[in-house]
């Protein structure tokens, strides 16, 4: 199943300050989504799935998705699960500024692996117009850090444990930790819930992150056939941290 994609003339742009869609999953396969936004909260992962919308706009809120925008620009996010009209419908409203348009392609992933029997992410005012393909639109994107030390160190095997920590220049305060914690959090949820499969299998297994030492956050995942623009939203993370919260010394991807 592919998602229908109605998004007009934001095709190839960042998103505006405020754009609004309408996304819309049918099937019997709906009555499977709950509420939460995180896999390791859900009563029975094995046949729930959580709610891949809000789940989106958790991360578009934290700065996952800011690549475009500037890693201080303004960030508006909103997601609304409508009143069910019927028990084979869920539909959302969804609000999106100042992100990457790449993180629309997040979205129809997450719809796409699912065994709903359509989908569509329509925008406002593109109702009956023309189809883009999600695949043409471009993962998040990210602007490699200047400002600290940064290491990318990629495997040569596509199945691999991988690694993600953040070294702050001092202790962060409690604040700034929970932001990182729930951030990578939302992160790994994106990437567990097929963000980044597309039909290629990509896949991984992410860990909580945890405070590792008193300047250290870190999550840990394991990965298969590995697109290596899934770390693009910790680096945006990581800069807007950096730029608004508290200096970070180094970002390790490894």
């Amino acid at each position: 199943m592919i998602p229908v994609l109605q998004i007009g003339a934001l095709s190839g742009q960042p998103l505006p300050s405020a754009q609004h869609f309408r996304i819309a999953v049918f099937g019997a396969e709906v009555q499977r989504i709950r509420p939460e936004t995180d896999i390791y909260a859900l009563p029975d992962p094995e046949e729930q799935m959580v709610d891949p919308v809000a789940l989106l706009a958790a991360g578009a809120a934290r700065g996952l998705f800011s690549g475009s925008a500037g890693v201080a620009g303004k960030i508006s996010t909103h997601a609304e699960r409508l009143a069910d009209a019927r028990p084979d419908i869920v539909e959302w409203s969804l609000l999106l500024g100042g992100v990457d348009l790449g993180a629309l392609r997040l979205l129809a992933n997450m719809l796409a692996c699912r065994r709903f029997d359509s989908a569509e992410i329509v925008a406002d005012g593109c109702v009956g117009g023309a189809v883009t393909q999600s695949a043409m639109l471009s993962y998040p994107s990210c602007i490699p850090p200047q400002e600290f030390t940064f290491v990318h160190d990629p495997p040569a095997k596509s199945h691999s444990e991988r690694g993600v920590r953040l070294i702050f220049a001092d202790e962060p305060d409690d604040v700034t930790l929970d932001l990182v914690i729930a951030s990578l959090d939302a992160w790994g949820n994106i990437m567990m819930a097929g963000g980044y499969d597309g039909g290629s299998g990509a896949n991984a297994f992410a860990n909580k992150a945890a405070l590792e030492e008193s300047c250290v956050v870190g999550v840990s995942l394991m990965v298969s056939d590995v697109n290596e623009l899934m770390f693009s939203p910790v680096v945006n993370l990581a800069r807007r941290v950096h730029a608004l919260y508290a200096p970070l010394e180094r970002l390790e991807l490894v």
